[in-house]
Formats: structure tokens, C-alpha cells, sequence
């Protein structure tokens, strides 16, 4: 495991909403990585694959570029590649690039009852923390290195 530092070492607490962006974020970054060895890379590189659109890369990576986890090349030979190196990049700050300010919990308790209640705010408040102090500790890295022995 390798340490990883973030921009996000103040003394708030976090929270993280797991979502499929973050999934699909991770998967791109991890696919970005491997791809760019010397020279940005185009999204239409990372979506050969099929499993998500370009608009919808476009989209993740406007998040990621905000914060400071992609940076862009314009003009010929231009693309993506990550701002810093994959051991300095959190597993948590990547899901946290992809939140949209305005979003609801994707926690679906459906008919369990009222999610507004004092305990269930409680429990996802818990959850969410739990899971960022785990995927603080996890670099892009560290799923670069297991992704590559699988």
C-alpha cells in the first residue's frame, strides 16, 4: 500500500458517495495511465473498449481536470494524462471529482422506509467516512499494480 497525499489533508471530515461515475472514473484513469506512457491521450483512445460514451468520458474528465487529477494538451497530439504521479493520486479523490454538488445519496433504500430520518443520515454520514478513510489509503497506483497481475 502507498502513502498518498491529496489536496484534501484539512482536518473536515469527508464523506464519500459510492457511484458508478467513480467506478468508470477509476477504470479510465487506470486505462490512461497504461496508455500514456510519453504522450497525452485522446478519449476516443479510452472508449474502445465500449463500455462508456465519449460524451460521457468528456464529462468525468472535466471533473477530474477541476481537480488537479488530469491536465489537457490542446492541438495536434493533444489529450489527457494524469497531473501528477499515480502513487500521489487517492482512490478517494478521484470518486470525490466525480460528485455533482447537487446530487441525492445513491444509497436506494427504496421501501426500507423514510432515508430522511435521523439514523439513516447518521448511517450513510458513517458509511461515507468509513469508505473515504479506506480509499485514502489507496492509491491509483496500488490498482495499477494489481490490475496488472490479474
Amino acid at each position: 500500500m502507498t502513502p498518498v497525499t491529496d489536496q484534501m489533508n484539512d482536518q473536515t471530515p469527508h464523506r464519500i458517495d459510492v457511484t458508478s461515475r467513480g467506478y468508470h472514473a477509476v477504470a479510465a484513469l487506470v486505462e490512461l495511465a497504461t496508455l500514456a506512457q510519453d504522450a497525452p491521450v485522446r478519449l476516443a483512445s479510452l472508449t474502445r473498449s465500449g463500455a462508456v460514451s465519449q460524451s460521457y468520458l468528456e464529462q468525468l474528465f472535466a471533473g477530474l481536470r477541476r481537480h488537479d487529477i488530469v491536465k489537457s494538451t490542446r492541438g495536434p497530439g493533444g489529450g489527457y494524462s494524469l497531473s501528477r504521479p499515480a502513487k500521489d493520486i487517492s482512490i478517494a479523490a478521484i470518486f470525490m471529482a466525480t460528485v455533482e454538488e447537487a446530487t441525492k445519496p445513491p444509497i436506494d433504500i427504496g421501501s426500507a422506509g423514510d432515508t430522511s430520518s435521523p439514523a439513516i443520515t447518521h448511517l450513510q454520514d458513517y458509511v461515507g467516512q468509513s469508505l473515504y478513510d479506506i480509499l485514502s489509503k489507496r492509491s491509483l497506483a496500488d490498482i495499477l499494480r494489481h490490475s496488472r497481475t490479474l
